[in-house]
């Protein structure tokens, strides 16, 4: 077993040098609160099969200018930052990390590839930063894996501007877990369709998860199974695309958070409430068209709000929907 300390990395880092750590064979190393750096030009391998176990908030540091592959394990609690020295090279985790808790970043124009036999953390929270934009952004990505609804990509939490996007022309869809962590996240990034492939997303958890993107861009459904998704953060930021469904559970709450005064939102049947909440807690007026209820459902508004041609469907003609709208006026036109 190779380890490093907090002690070891003080020293280099106090006399100016860099600590690279070329892999030589497959072993374990154990970062007990220190740094293992795997850059280049001080190291020029190409991959390494080690497995890293974290101990003590220990650090795993890769700055690149090329394409990098770890082909070991992640476990233990600790941090991973990943960095671009110059361009917008792929690190390559191929392995499982499911045991790996702490926080995983990106940083520049670096894209953290997740491939293989990796399926991601529920226990580990995705900062996930770009300084691109457009085409030239840069974040997660998601790259030959077989996923389903039962068996998805998972994530503590996703926060920062950056992307989660498939690596294309696969013929297939990814499905992802955001959640696990329980934690607050704001996210202002995209999860785009890349070349035909699109992403499924679940919000699980208890959580808030924040989207302030003018246009979250995504293709398929979000799925709200726990805690809350919110679109916007009291400013005018934050709109779901006009392709997305967005489907909220019994456990799940939809909520959003807009400044603009009058905001209509006009999708036909782009949310469907399964038993869920459809909440605002903004000051503009709320217009919703078509919100489709399944068996029950419930809204609860702080401001006035307006639903046209409101949906019922359920079994045996028994589908429930409740308003609460205290301290506020809630209009029902249309057909019902």
């Amino acid at each position: 077993m190779k380890r490093f300390h907090s002690l070891l990395t003080y020293f280099f880092l106090l006399a100016g040098a860099a600590l690279p750590c070329a892999s030589v064979s497959a072993a374990t190393v154990e970062i007990d609160g220190g740094t293992y750096t795997q850059e280049n030009p001080y190291t020029v391998d190409a991959t390494t099969s080690d497995d890293f176990v974290f101990t003590n908030g220990g650090w795993l540091s890769a700055t690149r200018t090329d394409a990098f592959a770890f082909n070991g394990t992640l476990s233990g609690e600790g941090n991973v930052i990943l960095s671009a020295a110059s361009g917008r090279p792929q690190i390559q985790f191929n392995k499982s990390m499911s045991d790996f808790s702490g926080t995983v970043t990106t940083t520049n124009q670096t894209w953290f590839s997740i491939r293989e036999s990796n399926y991601g953390s529920e226990n580990a929270d995705f900062v996930v930063n770009t300084t691109g934009t457009g085409n030239q952004a840069t974040g997660i990505l998601l790259d030959g894996i077989n996923t389903t609804a039962d068996n998805p990509i998972k994530f503590g939490s996703i926060s920062g501007n950056g992307w989660i996007r498939p690596m294309g022309n696969q013929g297939k869809d990814f499905y992802i877990e955001v959640g696990g962590t329980n934690t607050n996240a704001s996210f202002s990034g995209l999860i785009p369709t890349h070349n035909n492939d699109s992403v499924y997303v679940t919000k699980v958890g208890t959580g808030n998860w924040t989207l302030t993107n003018s246009g979250l861009d995504l293709k398929r459904p979000l799925t709200i199974k726990e805690g809350t998704v919110t679109i916007g953060n009291g400013a005018n930021d934050g709109k779901l695309s006009d392709t997305t469904q967005v489907i909220v559970e019994e456990n799940g709450t939809l909520q959003y958070n807009r400044k603009a005064y009058d905001y209509t939102i006009d999708r036909n049947e782009s949310i469907l409430l399964k038993g869920g909440t459809l909440k605002n807690i903004g000051p503009q007026k709320f217009t919703y068209t078509h919100l489709t209820v399944e068996n029950a459902g419930t809204l609860r508004s702080t401001s006035e709000t307006t639903l046209k041609d409101l949906v019922l469907t359920g079994e045996n003609e028994n589908a429930r929907f409740t308003i609460d709208g205290t301290g506020s006026k809630v209009y029902m036109t249309g057909t019902i």
